[in-house]
């Protein structure tokens, strides 16, 4: 129990701060995303709390998202992973449509 109350007061752990609303949405506006950040995105917009997909609406996330899909689907060769990727993408597009309020 000690180990435990000694960590709560330590603070957020350092998955707090890659799984936040912000952290995303600074991967999407650079070109830095990968196909792991893109599986973590759709488990978030599928799985954290309404207030955290209301911050991610409200900072433009969804914007950035279909941002950077429509970037990947207009290239003309796509290989593997650019592929991959678009197919996360779509899938996050999903998550935040079947969100139950």
């Amino acid at each position: 129990k000690w180990t435990l109350i000694c960590q709560s007061k330590e603070g957020p752990p350092a998955s707090a701060k890659t799984n936040s609303a912000e952290h995303y949405i600074e991967l999407l506006k650079k070109d830095t995303i990968t196909l792991k950040n893109a599986e973590s995105l759709r488990i978030s917009l599928g799985g954290e709390s309404m207030a955290w997909l209301q911050k991610f609406i409200d900072m433009k996330g969804i914007v950035f998202l279909f941002d950077k899909f429509s970037q990947l689907h207009e290239l003309t060769e796509k290989n593997d992973a650019v592929l991959e990727l678009i197919t996360e993408f779509v899938r996050c597009a999903k998550g935040v449509m079947n969100v139950k309020a």
